[in-house]
């Protein structure tokens, strides 16, 4: 999917971004085997808005404190962090499909 540049980002223009299978896994440790969280499109799209618009309306300092990308393997991660008004990182990782020849 392809979302405009524009202001006009429809909630299925975000979900046309997300693959049908797509989900949001969590790991614990690096041992540790994926806890599936969230499964589809749709899910993952809301869950995305919903921490988009949070991140918005909180008036606090969300930052991007580094990005890696291996495009061998079609990953992109994201670290980003937050001191107000709740110090909290995280890290969005995220594994593309091989194009398709449509």
């Amino acid at each position: 999917g392809n979302v405009d540049d524009d202001d006009d980002v429809t909630v299925e223009k975000l979900r046309s971004l997300f693959s049908t299978d797509a989900e949001l896994t969590t790991f614990r440790g690096s041992s540790s085997k994926p806890n599936t969280l969230l499964q589809g499109a749709g899910k993952l799209a809301d869950f995305y808005r919903s921490l988009a618009l949070f991140r918005q309306a909180s008036g606090g300092d969300w930052k991007v404190t580094a990005i890696e990308t291996d495009w061998m393997s079609r990953t992109l991660v994201v670290s980003w962090e937050a001191e107000s008004p709740l110090q909290i990182k995280g890290v969005d990782a995220f594994v593309f499909e091989l194009p398709s020849l449509a």
